[in-house]
């Protein structure tokens, strides 16, 4: 088909971005928005932003104001009296009132403009508090970032590998990160260390050492504890100056190209915007960890990694005796080699605070279960309440005694944001989730019900949760169940599926990030799934793969998402590389020609951001892309091709 492969063509040598590093200069530390409108505000969005406006030029003026009423009251106190010519100035009643007039309209504006200052500053800090926790480490309560804590019981934690003192090891670590951040060597070397990362299994004490370690070592910083889906930007440039840690616990979390790309990426911004960073980070071993490696790995690459030894019977012992002293009854059969076993009573929660629960709270629970299976961590009330009556029978009008109840038991913490919006269901520790039982026979697996949850969540619009099941999708290598049939592109078409629905459900105007980033991740999915595709549906798929892109990159300009800018040129480059291959299997030399310089040209916009001191993980990957595509480049010019 030469004439299709030479249209194809056509339709893709439209022109992007310079490869020139000096026209992407970085922006003010402060300039965080995205390149595409915002919405439209309301009328009195509108008001209030210019009475805002304007109460910071009318400062000046009562600042001048008072400046002279003080010159003047220094003058009279000193006996200096006004001059004849100034005590001629003096005014009758009626001018009096005629000048007053203007003073008083002036001090009635003046009191609106402050009022609407004060109001706007005052809400962008509470959006501000839903999303991100900037407080300083002295005044942390730990109760909300370490399940069921209890101050004076304590077991010190041993090594891994070595068997040492993994608490001495996390400070060394810290203290090493500290110096790091004080001097300008990191900024130079990419091999000094951003922090420490704990490693363990679940309720195995990680984020209870990683928060000891902080409150002892770091007292005087501000913390920084980085959300799962932010809703509002953080201004970089208002943390000029301060010193700051990055809390990451469950850092797998954040394990998607866009979400791990953004989070790799802020160590740099911040160290840009003139903080001193130290990455405090906690991740469970296994499954999660090698995720998290995939989407992560530049950032854990550069901190010190802690892996916690199991708890011995005696050190399990101690902890018993000293949970006693408290007045904390703990079954000692119930260990399993972790601290959690014993202080959390995770098997009490399984075994008897859950079958005590109603159906309908128990519904509830196995909608989180099956949330989390797909890789999604939050939990909105409206997210968990749609999943449940839709897949598991609950009954919405008993939904608000059944979170009660969950409450009640410990399982779950609501948390409502300060600004009036969605509840949210914590869940009080992994472990009581990862504890519950499941829903659905021993010969069944709860990614069997995930083309259900894709459906349910696409009826309600939730457009995160699609993303994050999209991603899982596509990801996804083992099928769907033991019983039911594997088949690989069936997974990445659901991946399709997903990001499909979510960009039905936002629009670029309304929600521009998570419109790009739906757009990136279909692109991404895309090219999953045409690199297990064949003929003319490969090469239509590459096409779509190919718009996606593009369209992410409209809008992660290189000024406000540098981290997600360099990702789009680098999923562009691998799709020009496929079909370069694809052309070249075909016969079409030309056309791979063209397609392997489109190539080298993304990929050479993307090493403008992957250096090798921000990121010589990614540095290297695309360098390799690089350096493969100019191989196969200089083959077809040469003459023997």
């Amino acid at each position: 088909m030469p004439g299709a492969t030479l249209t194809i063509l056509s339709a893709d040598r439209s022109q992007t971005a310079p490869t020139d590093p000096a026209a992407f200069a970085d922006p003010a530390d402060g300039e965080d928005s995205l390149t595409c409108p915002p919405p439209r505000a309301s009328a009195r969005e509108r008001v209030l932003r210019v009475f805002a406006a304007l109460w910071r030029v009318l400062r000046w003026i009562w600042l001048a104001a008072a400046l002279g009423l003080g010159a003047a009251l220094g003058l009279a106190l000193a006996g200096i009296t006004a001059s004849p010519p100034l005590r001629s100035l003096a005014l009758n009643a009626t001018q009096t009132a005629v000048a007053a007039a203007p003073a008083l309209a002036l001090l009635v504006v003046s009191w609106y403009a402050f009022a609407a200052n004060r109001y706007l500053r005052q809400r962008e800090r509470l959006h501000l508090a839903d999303n991100y926790d900037l407080c300083p480490v002295r005044r942390l309560a730990p109760c909300d970032y370490v399940p069921r804590y209890l101050g004076p019981v304590y077991l010190p934690r041993r090594d891994a590998a070595s068997g040492s003192d993994a608490d001495a090891a996390t400070r060394a670590a810290i203290h090493a990160a500290i110096h790091a951040a004080a001097s300008s060597v990191r900024r130079a070397s990419h091999a000094a260390a951003l922090g420490v990362c704990v490693y363990g299994a679940t309720a195995s004490g990680k984020t209870r050492l990683a928060f000891e370690v902080i409150r002892a070592e770091l007292p005087g910083w501000t913390l920084l504890r980085w959300p799962r889906d932010p809703a509002t930007h953080l201004h970089f440039a208002r943390l000029r100056g301060r010193r700051v840690v990055l809390w990451l616990d469950d850092i797998h979390t954040w394990a998607t190209p866009t979400d791990g790309a953004l989070v790799a990426d802020l160590p740099r911004r911040l160290a840009r915007a003139g903080a001193r960073c130290v990455v405090v980070a906690t991740c469970p071993d296994g499954q999660d960890e090698l995720r998290a490696r995939r989407h992560l790995g530049s950032l854990l690459a550069r901190l010190t990694p802690i892996r916690l030894a199991a708890v011995t019977a005696p050190e399990a012992d101690q902890l018993v005796a000293a949970l006693a002293k408290q007045g904390v009854v703990a079954r000692r059969d119930a260990f399993d080699g972790t601290p959690g076993s014993l202080l959390l009573g995770i098997r009490e929660m399984r075994t008897t605070v859950f079958r005590r629960l109603s159906a309908d709270a128990r519904h509830a629970l196995h909608a989180i279960k099956l949330l989390r299976s797909a890789h999604i961590y939050t939990y909105p009330e409206t997210r968990v309440v749609a999943v449940a009556a839709s897949l598991l029978g609950l009954d919405p009008a008993a939904w608000p005694a059944a979170r009660a109840e969950l409450v009640a038991a410990g399982f779950i913490r609501v948390h409502t944001p300060a600004t009036g919006g969605m509840r949210q269901l914590v869940p009080t520790a992994n472990a009581y989730i990862a504890a519950i039982p499941p829903h659905l026979n021993a010969n069944a697996e709860l990614s069997d019900d995930w083309p259900w949850l894709l459906a349910c969540l696409e009826r309600s619009g939730d457009v995160g949760a699609l993303t994050d099941l999209g991603v899982t999708f596509t990801e996804e290598s083992k099928g769907f169940g033991p019983l039911l049939p594997y088949s690989l592109r069936n997974e990445k078409q659901h991946g399709v599926l997903c990001f499909r629905a979510a960009l039905e459900s936002c629009s670029l105007r309304a929600a521009p990030y998570e419109w790009a980033r739906a757009q990136y991740e279909l692109g991404h999915a895309l090219s999953a799934r045409a690199t297990v595709s064949e003929g003319l549906l490969r090469a239509d798929i590459w096409r779509q793969a190919l718009a996606a892109y593009r369209a992410a990159l409209d809008v992660f300009a290189y000024p406000s998402n540098p981290a997600l800018w360099a990702l789009a040129h680098h999923g562009l480059a691998v799709l020009f590389q496929n079909r370069a291959a694809d052309a070249l299997f075909a016969g079409e030399t030309l056309i791979a020609g063209a397609h392997l310089r489109e190539a080298r040209r993304h990929a050479r916009c993307a090493l403008t951001h992957y250096t090798p001191a921000a990121d010589p993980i990614a540095h290297r990957e695309v360098s390799a892309l690089r350096d493969a595509v100019d191989d196969a480049l200089r083959q077809l010019d040469s003459p023997a091709a």
